[in-house]
């Protein structure tokens, strides 16, 4: 399918700073978290009802030589969660939603390169008020400040 030829990409820069997933799991003291120590974990997939975010698991899995078999599915974000406190598993999320978590469940960073998904905006060139332009020039300091927030929290 053609795009209208107004219609606007711009792709936010990412970093390997910013993981799209990081392990929630129960309480422990370890920093970051070995991919091949996941692998030996009750995996519960976070990521029933989206596609993309199954994807880049996978992929991210299948690079780092390990395999990741759902013994749970949550329907959504907190139904993951909810299994990973049931269950003793573990599960790979966004970023996004750490302020959601539970005492009883942590987030760790995965130790070397996590998976990433590229923040993409799109817009129509033919519309462009005066908020929407000020928020593209500053959308790549946004989304900084909100990787170097997320890193500094997980990176103990």
């Amino acid at each position: 399918m053609a795009c209208p030829s107004e219609l606007q990409v711009a792709r936010c820069d990412h970093s390997s700073r910013s993981g799209l997933s990081q392990p929630v799991l129960p309480q422990v003291s370890v920093i970051k978290i070995r991919p091949r120590d996941l692998a030996r974990e009750i995996y519960v997939s976070s990521a029933r009802t989206s596609p993309v975010l199954k994807s880049v698991i996978q992929d991210y899995a299948s690079k780092v030589g390990i395999t990741l078999k759902a013994e749970y599915e949550g329907e959504n974000l907190p139904a993951a969660m909810s299994l990973v406190t049931s269950t003793g598993g573990v599960t790979l999320i966004p970023l996004y939603p750490q302020n959601m978590l539970t005492p009883n469940v942590v987030a760790r960073a995965l130790d070397g390169v996590p998976p990433t998904i590229d923040l993409t905006l799109g817009y129509n060139e033919a519309r462009t008020p005066p908020l929407l332009l000020k928020f593209l020039s500053r959308a790549d300091e946004l989304v900084a400040s909100v990787q170097d927030q997320s890193v500094s929290r997980y990176a103990l």
